[in-house]
C-alpha cells in the first residue's frame, strides 16, 4: 500500500485543480521558503481528517481555503484527494484504489468521500486505524512531532506506539464498550427507581380499586331514582315556560310599537338639527362674504390713501419741474446775454480793424510818394528798412496773436476754474442726493418687508382663521356629541343600576334570601353575582348556566338548611342552594379539544371568579365546551358522539345527547350581560366625563384662539396700509431726489466736458504762445540787423530823405491791426462757447417741460383711479349693509328652528323614559322565561352530564315512584352512602392494572439490564488483555529496534525505551534514555536541536522497520542535521523504502540526491504555488547518467 497521487484545488496557495503523482521509494518536494511546500503535507494531513487549524498553520478552519491575491478573487471552498494503492487489501475494502476527498466550504460546511461515496469524519479516521496513517499515527513527521515525541511528557509519546503496536481499533472497541457499560448502569439504576416507586403504587391502587367497584353499585341505583325525579319536573317546567313567553311576547309587541315612535320623533329632531346646521352655514357664508367685504373695502381704502399720496407727490413733482424748467430758462436768458455781447464788441472791432486797414493804405501811398522822390538815394535804404518793417511787421502780428492766445488763455482758464467750482458745488448735491437716495432705498426696502410680514401675517392669520373656524365648528360639535353620548349612557346606566337594586330577572325567593341580610348567615348571593365573563363569552355562559344563575351560594349545608326554612316558615317560594362544602367540580374527560376548529374554551375556564367559588363554576360549566358559532359545534358533537353540552358565542345550546335549543337571543337582558354592561358604562362614563371636560376646554379654548386669530388679522391688516402709505410716501420722494440727482448729473457731466475742453484748448494755447515767442524773437533779430544796415545808408543820405516818421506810424497802424484781429478771434471762440452752453440749456429747458407734462399726466390718472376707487367703496358699503340684513334675518330664524328643536327634544325625552319603563317590563318577562329555561336546561344538563341520558332515553328507564316522598328518602340514603365512601377513584381499576402490568415489565428490564452489564465487562476485560499482550510485544520489538537503528545512525553509542509503570502498561508513560557515541548518558533537555532531530528520527525509523507504515510524509525534520548527518539520515531512509514510501520536503542536498522523485515548488505569481516535477529514475534512463 502506499500513496499514489494527491490532487489539490482551492487549498491554501493552490487556486487551480493540482496534481501530484508518486511512486514507491522517496519523493522530495523542494523550494524557497514560503512557496508553499509544507501546504502538500498540512493538504495531506487536513484530507485524513485533521480538525485543528493550529495544527494546520491557521486561526480558524476557514483560513485553509485560497484567500485570494490581487490578481485572483478568494474562493468558496477547498478541496483535497488523495489517492492510495490498496491491492494488498491493507484496508478493509475490497478495491485496488481507495481516494479519500475532503471538501470544505466558506460557510463552514464540511464533506467526507471515499470512492466519491459521502462518509462521515469517523469513517475515514477509522479507515486508516493499525495503519501508522491514523489522526495520532506517525506518518506525517514534521519538526512539531519531533518536539512532541522528546518532549518531557512522557504519556504524550504513547499515541505514536499505540498506533505502532496496532491496538489503536481495539483501544476504541474497548472504549466503545465501556460508554455502553455506563449507559446501561444509568439504565439500570433509572430502572430500579421505577420499580421502587411502582411497588409504592400498586397496594394503595389496589384497595383504591375495591373502592370504586362499591361507589358503582350504589351509583347505579342512584341513577334510576334521580332520572325519574329529573322527568318529573321537566314535565312541570315545559308548562311555566310556555305561559312565560306568551307574556313575553306581548311584551315585545308593545315595546316595538313604542320603538317605532320613539323613531319616528328622533328622525325629526335630526331634521330640525340639520336645517339648523343648514341655517348655520347660510349665516357663516354670509358672514364669509361680510368678511370679504370688509377686507375689500379695507384694500380700497388702503389703495385710495396710497393714491391720494401718489397725486400729492405727483403735484409736487410737477411743481419741481416747472422749477427747474424756469432755472433753465434764467440761464438761457443769461447766455443770451452774454451772445449779444459778444456780438456787440465784435462789431467794435470790425470797425476799428476797418480805420486800420484805411490809415494803412494812406500811409502806405506817402511812402510810396516819398519813395519816388528819393528812389535812387534811398532804393537800398528803403529796401533795408522795407525788410526790417516787414520783419517787424511779422513780429507785431505773432505779438498781437501772443496777446490774442493770452488773453483766449486767461479767459478759458476763467471759465475752466468757475465750471470747477460750479463742478464741485454740484458734485457735493449729487453726493447729497445719493446718499438721500440710498437712505430712501434703505427705508423702502425696510418698508417692503415689513410689508410682506405684515401680508404674510395677514394671510396666515386668515388660514388661521379658516382652520381655528373649522375646529371651532369641529370642538362644538364634538362636545355636542359627547353631551348626547354622555346622556344616553346615563340614562342606560340609571336603569340597568334601578334594575340591579330591583334584582329583575331574579325569583322572588332568591330576592328575599339576598334582602333578608343578617337575618340569615353565610349567604353569598347569587350565583350570577359571583361570576364574571368577558363580553364575547356572556352571552355563551349565560345561556349554559341558565336557571343556575339565580342559584344562591351558601357557607355549607347548615346555611342552605336556615335559608330554606326561612322561605318555607314565611311561604315565599322555592330557591336552589349550592354549599361551598358540598359541591364538586366535573370535569370532561376528553381533554383534546383544543386541536378542534372553532373551540374558544371549557366554559370554567372563560369565567373570573373568586378561587372559592371555582368548584361552583367547575360543577356547572367544566363539562361546556364554547366554540365559535353553530357549525362548529354541530360537528364537535357528531365527532364525540353528543357526549358534552356545547354552547356558541351568540348562545345557541347542544345539549349533552344531541338535543338542540337555540334562536334569537337579547344580549343585553341577561344577568350576567347586565352585570358586565353596568361595569362598562360605569367605566365609559368616566371616559366621557373626563372627555367632556377636554371637549368644553377644547371648545373654550379653540373659540379663544379663533377671536386671537381675529384681532392677529385686523392688526396685520392695519400694518398692511401703513406700510403700503408710508412706500407710496417714499417712492414719490425717490422720484424727485433722482429727477434732481438726474439733473446735476447731467450738469456734472456738461461741466466735465465743458473742463476737459478748456485744459485742451489750454494746452493748445499755451503751446502756440511758446511758438510764437520763438517766431518773434527770431524775427527781432533780423528786423534789428536790417535795420542797422539801413542805419548806415541812412547816414549817408540823412540829408536827403524825412521817411523815417511814415514807418514809424506804418509800423504802429499794422501792430494794431494785428491786435484787432487777434481779439476778434478770441471774441468768436468765447461765442462759440456760449452757443453750445446755450443749446445745452435749450435741451434741458425741453426735458424739464416734457416731465412736466408727464407728471400732469400722472396726476389726471391718480385722480381717475381714485374716483374710481371711491365708488367701488360705495357699492361695497351697499353690499354689506345688505349682508347685516340677511345674517339678522337668518339668525332670526335659526332661533325659531332652535326653539322647536327643543320642544322636539323633550317629547323624546319623554317617549325614552316610557320606553325605558316598557324594556324593563321586557327583561323581567324575558329573565322569568330564561330562568325557566335555564331550570329546565339546568335540569338537562344534569341528567346527561350524571348519567349521559337524553330525555328520550331517560324515559326507558323511567320508574313511576309509588311514594314520592319515600322515593326522595332512599336518594338521599344513597347519597348519604357515597358521601361516606369519600373521594373515589374511578380510574383506579384500570390504573391498578395498568400500574400492575408495567411494574411487571420493568422487572423483566431490570434483569435484561443486568446480564448485559456483566457481559460487557466480560467484554472490557478480554480486551485489556489483548491489548497488553500486543502492546508490550511490540513495545519490546521496537525497544530493541530503536537500539540498533540508534548505533547504525550515530554510529556507536546507545539508546533504550523504558516503560514508567510496568504493572499499568496500557495507561503510563514512557521514557527515552540515549548515550552519544564517545558521551555519557544525559538527559534529552541536555542534546543540541541536531543531536533530538537525529534522535527522534532515529524512534521514528525505529517504530517504521517494526511497524511500517504505507506512506510517511517528512516536513523538513533534516533542517537541524548538518550535512554529515544528513547524508546518514539520507541513505537510512533509502534502505527503508522497500516497505514505506517516503514523502519528503527539504531544502538539503544529501536528501534530494537520494530521491526518486523530484517536485520542485515555485511561487512566480504572487501567493500561488506552481510545480515543476522530475523523474530522476526516468531522466538517468534517458541522459543514460547517473544523478545521484
Amino acid at each position: 500500500m502506499y500513496l499514489k497521487s494527491i490532487e489539490i484545488q482551492g487549498f491554501k496557495s493552490f487556486p487551480d485543480r493540482t496534481l501530484l503523482t508518486f511512486s514507491q521509494g522517496v519523493s522530495a518536494i523542494v523550494g524557497p521558503n514560503g512557496s508553499g511546500k509544507s501546504n502538500i503535507a498540512d493538504a495531506i494531513r487536513w484530507v485524513m481528517g485533521e480538525q485543528s487549524a493550529r495544527t494546520l498553520r491557521g486561526g480558524k478552519m476557514e483560513d485553509v481555503i485560497f484567500g485570494g491575491t490581487k490578481r485572483r478573487s478568494p474562493m468558496g471552498f477547498c478541496e483535497v484527494s488523495i489517492t492510495v494503492d490498496n491491492s494488498d487489501r491493507s484496508v478493509a475494502l475490497e478495491v485496488d484504489d481507495v481516494t479519500v476527498t475532503r471538501r470544505y466550504y466558506r460557510s463552514g460546511d464540511s464533506d467526507f468521500f471515499i470512492n466519491r461515496r459521502p462518509v462521515r469524519l469517523r469513517d475515514v479516521r477509522e479507515l486508516f486505524m493499525d495503519t501508522g496513517l491514523g489522526q495520532d499515527g506517525y506518518s506525517m513527521i514534521g519538526q512539531g512531532r519531533i518536539d512532541e515525541i522528546l518532549s518531557v511528557k512522557s504519556a504524550e509519546r504513547r499515541e505514536i506506539f499505540e498506533e505502532a503496536s496496532g491496538i489503536s481499533k481495539v483501544r476504541h472497541r474497548k472504549e466503545e464498550s465501556r460508554r455502553k457499560l455506563e449507559q446501561a448502569e444509568d439504565n439500570l439504576v433509572r430502572i430500579r427507581d421505577i420499580i421502587t416507586e411502582l411497588e409504592d403504587r400498586v397496594k394503595p391502587l389496589q384497595r383504591q380499586a375495591e373502592k370504586a367497584r362499591r361507589f358503582l353499585i350504589l351509583r347505579d341505583e342512584l341513577r334510576v331514582l334521580e332520572v325519574s325525579a329529573a322527568l318529573d319536573s321537566l314535565d312541570r317546567l315545559a308548562e311555566q315556560i310556555k305561559t312565560a313567553k306568551i307574556d313575553f311576547d306581548n311584551a315585545e309587541r308593545l315595546l316595538s310599537a313604542r320603538k317605532e315612535e320613539l323613531q319616528r320623533l328622533r328622525d325629526k329632531s335630526e331634521t330640525l338639527a340639520s336645517q339648523l346646521r343648514g341655517k348655520d352655514e347660510e349665516s357663516e357664508q354670509a358672514r364669509a362674504r361680510m368678511e370679504a367685504v370688509r377686507e375689500d373695502l379695507a384694500g380700497l381704502q388702503s389703495l385710495a390713501a396710497v393714491a391720494e399720496t401718489n397725486l400729492r407727490h405727483a403735484g409736487d413733482d410737477r411743481q419741481a419741474r416747472e422749477a427747474e424748467a424756469k432755472a433753465q430758462q434764467e440761464k438761457i436768458d443769461s447766455l443770451d446775454t452774454q451772445i449779444s455781447e459778444k456780438d456787440r464788441r465784435s462789431g467794435e472791432i470790425d470797425l476799428m480793424l476797418e480805420r486800420c486797414r484805411a490809415q494803412l493804405e494812406q500811409l502806405t501811398e506817402e511812402i510810396e510818394e516819398a519813395g519816388r522822390q528819393a528812389r535812387d538815394v534811398i532804393s537800398k535804404i528803403e529796401s533795408r528798412r522795407a525788410r526790417a518793417a516787414l520783419l517787424r511787421d511779422q513780429k507785431q502780428e505773432k505779438l498781437a496773436e501772443i496777446m490774442a492766445r493770452e488773453t483766449a488763455l486767461t479767459e478759458t482758464s476763467q471759465r475752466r476754474d468757475a465750471g470747477e467750482e460750479q463742478r464741485t458745488r454740484d458734485g457735493e448735491k449729487l453726493q447729497d442726493q445719493n446718499r438721500i437716495l440710498a437712505a430712501l432705498d434703505e427705508q423702502l426696502e425696510e418698508a417692503r418687508e415689513s410689508r410682506t410680514s405684515a401680508l404674510n401675517a395677514l394671510n396666515g392669520a386668515s388660514m388661521i382663521i379658516d382652520a381655528r373656524r373649522g375646529r371651532v365648528e369641529k370642538a362644538q360639535a364634538a362636545l355636542d356629541e359627547a353631551r348626547r353620548e354622555l346622556n344616553a349612557r346615563s340614562d342606560r346606566l340609571a336603569m340597568l343600576e334601578g334594575m340591579e337594586r330591583d334584582m329583575e330577572g331574579f325569583s322572588g325567593a332568591v330576592r328575599r334570601v339576598v334582602r333578608a341580610g343578617s337575618g340569615l348567615r353565610g349567604i353569598h348571593g347569587p350565583l350570577s353575582s359571583l361570576i364574571e365573563a368577558e363580553d364575547r363569552f356572556s352571552a355563551a355562559i349565560e345561556t349554559a348556566l341558565g336557571g343556575a344563575m339565580q342559584n344562591i351560594v351558601v357557607d355549607d349545608e347548615n346555611s342552605a338548611k336556615a335559608a330554606i326554612g326561612y322561605l318555607k316558615a314565611n311561604n315565599l317560594g322555592r330557591a336552589t342552594f349550592l354549599p361551598l362544602t358540598a359541591i364538586r367540580p366535573r370535569w370532561t374527560s376528553r381533554r383534546n379539544l383544543d386541536r378542534e376548529p372553532g373551540f374558544c374554551g371549557y366554559g370554567s375556564d372563560l369565567t373570573f371568579c373568586d378561587p372559592i367559588y371555582k368548584n361552583i363554576v367547575s360543577y356547572f360549566l367544566g363539562t361546556t365546551a364554547v366554540v365559535d358559532h353553530i357549525d362548529s359545534a354541530i360537528a364537535m358533537g357528531k365527532k364525540y358522539n353528543y357526549g358534552f353540552r356545547i354552547v356558541t358565542l351568540d348562545g345557541q345550546l347542544i345539549n349533552a345527547g344531541g338535543a338542540m335549543t337555540g334562536g334569537s337571543l337579547n344580549k343585553s337582558v341577561g344577568v350576567l350581560s347586565r352585570a358586565n354592561e353596568t361595569r362598562r358604562l360605569r367605566e365609559a362614563l368616566k371616559e366621557l366625563e373626563s372627555g367632556l371636560a377636554e371637549k368644553r376646554e377644547a371648545a373654550e379654548k379653540a373659540s379663544r384662539e379663533l377671536q386671537a386669530a381675529e384681532y392677529r388679522r385686523r392688526t396685520a391688516d392695519e400694518d398692511v396700509r401703513a406700510c403700503d402709505e408710508r412706500i407710496a410716501d417714499m417712492n414719490a420722494r425717490r422720484s424727485r431726489v433722482e429727477a434732481i440727482a438726474e439733473s446735476l448729473q447731467s450738469s456734472l457731466d456738461a461741466l466735465a466736458d465743458e473742463g476737459r475742453k478748456a485744459d485742451e484748448r489750454m494746452t493748445s494755447l499755451k503751446s502756440e504762445i511758446e511758438a510764437l515767442r520763438r517766431e518773434t524773437d527770431a524775427l527781432e533779430q533780423e528786423a534789428a540787423a536790417e535795420s542797422d544796415e539801413a542805419d548806415r545808408l541812412s547816414e549817408e543820405s540823412g540829408r536827403r530823405s524825412g521817411g523815417g516818421q511814415l514807418e514809424q506810424r506804418l509800423t504802429s497802424v499794422r501792430l494794431e491791426i494785428g491786435r484787432l484781429e487777434s481779439e476778434s478771434a478770441s471774441v468768436e471762440e468765447s461765442r462759440a462757447m456760449l452757443d453750445d452752453l446755450r443749446q445745452t440749456a435749450v435741451r434741458e429747458y425741453e426735458q424739464k417741460c416734457r416731465d412736466a407734462e408727464s407728471a400732469g399726466a400722472d396726476i389726471e390718472r391718480l385722480r381717475a383711479d381714485l374716483d374710481g376707487y371711491t365708488a367701488r367703496s360705495a357699492a361695497l358699503e351697499t353690499e354689506r349693509g345688505e349682508l347685516e340684513k340677511t345674517v339678522a334675518a337668518l339668525a332670526e330664524s335659526r332661533r325659531k328652528l332652535d326653539e322647536q328643536k327643543e320642544r322636539t327634544d323633550r317629547d323624546v325625552q319623554a317617549r325614552s323614559d316610557e320606553l325605558l319603563s316598557h324594556e324593563r317590563e321586557r327583561m323581567r318577562l324575558d329573565n322569568r322565561r330564561e330562568q325557566l329555561e335555564g331550570e329546565q336546561t339546568a335540569l338537562l344538563d344534569r341528567l346527561w352530564e350524571a348519567y349521559e341520558l337524553t330525555p328520550s332515553t331517560a324515559r326507558e328507564i323511567y320508574q313511576e315512584p309509588a311514594d314520592r316522598q319515600a322515593a326522595a328518602r332512599r336518594i338521599s340514603e344513597l347519597k348519604a352512602g357515597i358521601k361516606a365512601l369519600g373521594s373515589v377513584n374511578l380510574d383506579a381499576i384500570q390504573e391498578f392494572e395498568e400500574v400492575n402490568e408495567r411494574y411487571t415489565f420493568m422487572t423483566v428490564q431490570r434483569d435484561d439490564l443486568e446480564k448485559a452489564k456483566t457481559d460487557l465487562e466480560q467484554v472490557i476485560s478480554r480486551l485489556t488483555a489483548t491489548m497488553e499482550e500486543a502492546f508490550a510485544s511490540k513495545f519490546r520489538q521496537i525497544n530493541e529496534s530503536f537500539g540498533k537503528t540508534f548505533a547504525e545512525i550515530f554510529g556507536g553509542g546507545s539508546a533504550y525505551l523504558k516503560l514508567e509503570d510496568e504493572k499499568n502498561i496500557l495507561e503510563c508513560g514512557i521514557d527515552i534514555s540515549v548515550e552519544l557515541p564517545g558521551k555519557g548518558r544525559r538527559a534529552i533537555s541536555l542534546l543540541s536541536g541536531g543531536e533530538k532531530a537525529f534522535v527522534a528520527t532515529a524512534l521514528y525509523f525505529a517504530i517504521i522497520k517494526v511497524s511500517p507504515t504505507p506512506f510517511c510524509v517528512m516536513d523538513e525534520i533534516d533542517a537541524a542535521l548538518d550535512e554529515v548527518n544528513v547524508g546518514r539520515f539520507a541513505s537510512y531512509m533509502r534502505s527503508l523504502c522497500e516497505r514505506t514510501q517516503f514523502i519528503v520536503i527539504t531544502h538539503r542536498r544529501g536528501t534530494m540526491e537520494h530521491s526518486d522523485i523530484l517536485y520542485g515548488v515555485t511561487m512566480q505569481e504572487h501567493g500561488v504555488t506552481k510545480l515543476l516535477k522530475l523523474d530522476i529514475r526516468e531522466a538517468e534512463s534517458k541522459l543514460n547518467i547517473k544523478l545521484s
